[in-house]
């Protein structure tokens, strides 16, 4: 059974309905996967691009760098809460199906082009370590922000959300910011 088949399935059986009846409200398994992903990212299915939403625009809003980490790390864990497994579904998916591997490729992008954003509102506001090459601190931030320590951390070694939260929010602190 592919991965695909095998998300419809658990789809139609949670839903209590048949295949048919997911294929002709959801689309193609390709839909379905990204609809799903799509929510689990945002946690709705509102039209609302992520830099639009209150968290970034909290975080974009403050002039305090660890305020702004702190707010961030609070964005990433409750984004993780929602997302992890479905990011975990879509990195099996994308060893097995070109469509995933595009749709992974693409999240990884956005998820660049996010930590560089926060990269330059810390460096905006001085947040940023003298010495701290911008492209250095993104790239710490994009991997800051994939689901795999989430997963490995809390689902795997029983942190608490909350837990993570905190360990990020000091570990990225450590990386990034003017130490005073």
């Amino acid at each position: 059974m592919t991965l695909a088949v095998g998300f419809q399935t658990q789809i139609h059986s949670a839903g209590g309905v048949s295949r048919k009846t997911v294929f002709a409200s959801g689309g193609s398994k390709f839909a379905l996967l990204k609809d799903a992903f799509d929510w689990s990212l945002l946690g709705d299915d509102e039209p609302i691009p992520m830099a639009d939403r209150q968290p970034v625009q909290r975080i974009f809003a403050t002039t305090v760098p660890a305020e702004a980490v702190r707010l961030w790390a609070e964005m990433i864990t409750d984004t993780a809460t929602r997302a992890a497994p479905m990011v975990a579904f879509l990195v099996a998916a994308a060893q097995v199906d070109a469509d995933a591997a595009d749709m992974l490729r693409i999240s990884d992008g956005h998820r660049l082009n996010g930590a560089r954003a926060f990269v330059a509102h810390l460096a905006s506001i001085g947040g940023l370590r003298p010495g701290l090459d911008r492209s250095e601190a993104a790239d710490l931030c994009w991997l800051a922000m994939d689901s795999g320590p989430y997963l490995r951390l809390v689902t795997e070694r029983g942190w608490s959300p909350d837990r993570y939260r905190r360990w990020l929010t000091a570990a990225v602190s450590r990386e990034l910011l003017e130490r005073v």
